[in-house]
């Protein structure tokens, strides 16, 4: 090798490290919010519903909603348990998991719960995104946690807290 192409084969290195250290690292772009209408199956998708998908796609349907974990009060606090995932995972259409209550799980409790509460939020928040597989392409999490004027302040707190 020559002075003369040594010396190019450097400046050609040394453009090439600058050109790849002046490119800043990008970080993930967030994903485009969902447009259009959702479907919210409150009983879930049954075995019989096995051609829903294609149903749906037809529609243009943005989303699905479907419940993942449901929300109980008992005497030693908060307890979640699993809901059924669909029959088969959905591949082309978004799924909304929904973290459920029948009733306000801070009616009655004392205003300082409200941080022991988010703390069990947060726990069926993950218990319901590891079972994320087992639903499909899960964009979200959505909380039908019922709530009233008496307990509003408690559930921000929790919120915050989650």
């Amino acid at each position: 090798m020559t002075r003369r192409s040594l010396r190019v084969a450097l400046l050609f290195l040394a453009v090439c490290s600058a050109i790849s250290c002046s490119r800043e690292r990008r970080a993930a772009r967030p994903l485009e919010p969902l447009r259009g209408n959702a479907v919210w199956f409150s009983d879930g998708i049954g075995e019989r519903d096995a051609g829903i998908e294609e149903t749906l796609a037809r529609f243009h349907c943005a989303a699905v909603f479907l419940p993942a974990r449901r929300l109980a009060t008992g005497s030693a606090g908060w307890s979640g348990s699993d809901l059924p995932a669909p029959t088969r995972p959905l591949s082309r259409i978004p799924v909304v998991l929904v973290v459920e209550s029948s009733q306000d799980p801070l009616a009655g409790a004392e205003e300082k719960q409200g941080k022991a509460f988010g703390a069990a939020l947060a726990r069926e928040i993950a218990a319901a995104l590891t079972r994320a597989p087992a639903f499909g392409l899960v964009r979200g999490v959505h909380l039908d946690v019922p709530f009233s004027a008496a307990t509003a302040a408690a559930h921000a707190a929790a919120l915050q807290e989650a």
